[in-house]
């Protein structure tokens, strides 16, 4: 990961890469089920096609970051990325 973004000119050097806390980013991905959010409401599984938890800074994030929401959405696009129902 460091020397990507290195090679991509985000980073001077592979040692800056361990100071920055928002990166990397990492999702949890699950088949969708029954849940209950933060704020109470209940989510029915046949209301959602997948659970995802994501890192942000370290913990896991309460709600679905934009970053991350691009990316699952481009991996579900790309089949053998996740499994995906037909």
């Amino acid at each position: 990961m460091a020397a990507t973004e290195v090679e991509a000119g985000k980073e001077a050097d592979q040692q800056q890469h361990l100071h920055r806390q928002h990166t990397p980013k990492i999702a949890f991905v699950a088949p969708a089920k029954d849940y209950r959010t933060a704020s109470g409401k209940e989510i029915i599984a046949g209301e959602i096609d997948l659970l995802v938890r994501a890192l942000s800074m370290g913990k896991l994030h309460h709600a679905m970051m934009g970053t991350c929401a691009v990316a699952i959405g481009t991996a579900v696009t790309i089949r053998v990325t996740m499994e995906v129902p037909p």
